[in-house]
């Protein structure tokens, strides 16, 4: 259970980092109307929320999964245009830097509330 508990996690964070990452061009910071960032935000408080209602788990290591998971996500992004244009993405670095700055602490925020409702509930 808990190597499939891992598994989804990575998936879910994949997919938050496809969703806010990949439909834009790389300098544009516009995805659906939305900013990505804040995309991001939502995202990454959103999915370990409910993955910890859902299994509910208490551990830590749901933040974690999802933030390796969009870590990947960005990572094949910067990869993907580079290797099309070697041009682009010259302050690779920083991206992953702002990008783990915002779904780290908003993805450990949301276990961290879910945590606390389910204790209330135990």
């Amino acid at each position: 259970m808990k190597n499939k508990l891992k598994a989804i996690t990575f998936i879910v964070g994949f997919i938050i980092g496809i969703i806010t990452y990949w439909f834009n061009s790389y300098n544009q910071s516009i995805a659906f109307g939305y900013n990505i960032y804040l995309l991001m935000a939502v995202l990454s408080f959103i999915a370990p929320f409910f993955i910890g209602f859902l299994f509910k788990t208490r551990t830590y290591n749901i933040p974690l999964f999802i933030c390796v998971g969009f870590l990947f996500a960005v990572l094949s992004r910067i990869f993907f245009d580079i290797f099309k244009d070697s041009t682009s993405h010259n302050l690779f670095p920083f991206e992953i830097i702002f990008t783990l700055g915002v779904a780290v602490p908003f993805s450990l925020t949301g276990m961290y509330i879910s945590n606390f409702i389910n204790k209330k509930k135990l």
